[in-house]
């Protein structure tokens, strides 16, 4: 993945198409599949590659039609890979995440 992210980035009028998981204003955690997709963009051999491991990482997923926030309501759920992800996120409440050695070693 490591990879992938040095290859590859997405502006911020990316983010406001990925499928949101969270109520956040703004926006947090993302699905992990779709915050792929977007970022492979025209790369059909690389997200081949990385949709294989996401079905053998993930090999069962089940959600409803939509999933609701204290902030926002209902809110649809579109992609779902049964993993979520942080980033990017413009959000004050990520924003000491690139300090973490999570965050380092991930990104």
């Amino acid at each position: 993945m490591k990879d992938l992210h040095s290859r590859h980035s997405l502006d911020s009028s990316q983010t406001g198409s990925l499928q949101r998981m969270d109520g956040y204003s703004p926006v947090i955690f993302y699905d992990f599949g779709d915050y792929v997709r977007a970022l492979c963009g025209n790369d059909a051999a690389q997200l081949a590659q990385v949709e294989a491991l996401l079905e053998q990482v993930v090999p069962y997923k089940a959600h409803t039609e939509k999933f609701f926030t204290a902030s926002l309501g209902p809110l649809s759920i579109t992609h779902y890979s049964g993993i979520t992800t942080s980033a990017p996120s413009l959000s004050s409440k990520a924003r000491t995440y690139p300090q973490t050695s999570w965050y380092r070693a991930t990104h």
